[in-house]
C-alpha cells in the first residue's frame, strides 16, 4: 500500500475548479430554492442540504444567505455589460433604444440549436433573475430571521455603466432607471406571449418589439 507521502496532492488548477464548482452549486441551490419555494424557504440550511455541502463550507463563500444572491445578480449584470457592448460595436442604428432591445431579447429567448439546446449556457434565465431583483428592492423578514438586504446600485454597476459608456449623455441615474424598466417590460413581454387575453394572436416578438417601443423616447441619436 503506497504511503500518504507517495500520494499526489490535487493540482493547484484541480482545487479552483472544485471551489468554483461548490460555489455555483451553492447559487444554482439558492436561487432554485428561492424560484421555486419563496424567499422563507431559502435558508442556508436548505441550500447546503440541496447542494450537499455542510453550513460550514456554506460559510467558506458567504458571509449571509444574502450574499449569494448578491453574488449571482452582479454575475448577471456583469453578462450584460459584455453582450452590451457586443451588440453595440456593430449595431446598424447605433440607438440606446435598440441596443437594448437587441440585448435584452437573449435574455428573454436565448439562441438555440435546431435540437432546442441552448448555444450559451453562460446567459442568465430573466425568468429567475428579474424576480430576484424585485426581492432585493423590498427588503422583508422571514421566518427564518435574515432580512434581504444588498446595495442595489453595486449590484448593478456593471450595467449601468455600460449603458452609460454606449450613450455618454445618460447620467447613472438614467442608465439605472433604464436597466430596470428594460429588464421589466421584457418580462412583461413575454409573460403576455403565453397569455391569450394579452396576446391576441400577437408573436413573442411582436409583443417584445411592442414594449420596447415604449422606450423610443431615450433616442438620442
Amino acid at each position: 500500500m503506497p504511503s500518504s507521502s507517495s500520494i499526489p496532492e490535487p493540482s493547484a488548477s484541480r482545487r479552483e475548479e472544485k471551489k468554483a464548482l461548490t460555489k455555483r452549486n451553492l447559487i444554482d441551490a439558492a436561487v432554485d430554492l428561492f424560484i421555486n419555494d419563496g424567499p422563507e424557504a431559502a435558508t442556508v440550511h436548505a441550500i447546503t442540504k440541496q447542494a450537499g455541502v455542510s453550513p460550514r463550507t456554506f460559510h467558506n463563500y458567504f458571509e449571509r444567505r444574502d450574499d449569494v444572491f448578491a453574488y449571482y445578480l452582479h454575475d448577471v449584470f456583469e453578462n450584460f455589460a459584455q453582450h452590451l457592448h457586443d451588440i453595440a460595436a456593430d449595431h446598424p442604428t447605433g440607438r440606446t433604444a435598440d441596443i437594448l432591445r437587441d440585448t435584452m431579447w437573449i435574455y428573454c429567448y436565448p439562441p438555440q440549436s435546431p435540437e432546442g439546446e441552448i448555444l450559451d449556457p453562460t446567459v442568465p434565465d430573466i425568468r429567475k433573475f428579474k424576480p430576484l431583483l424585485i426581492m432585493l428592492e423590498h427588503p422583508q423578514k422571514n421566518s427564518s430571521g435574515e432580512s434581504l438586504e444588498v446595495d442595489l446600485p453595486s449590484l448593478t454597476e456593471p450595467g449601468t455603466t455600460a449603458i452609460c459608456e454606449i450613450d455618454p449623455a445618460l447620467t447613472p441615474f438614467d442608465a439605472f432607471l433604464l436597466l430596470d424598466v428594460s429588464f421589466s417590460i421584457a418580462l412583461r413581454a413575454m409573460e403576455a406571449a403565453v397569455d391569450d387575453r394579452l396576446s391576441a394572436g400577437s408573436t413573442p416578438r411582436e409583443l417584445y418589439d411592442r414594449a420596447f417601443d415604449m422606450l423610443a423616447s431615450v433616442d438620442r441619436g
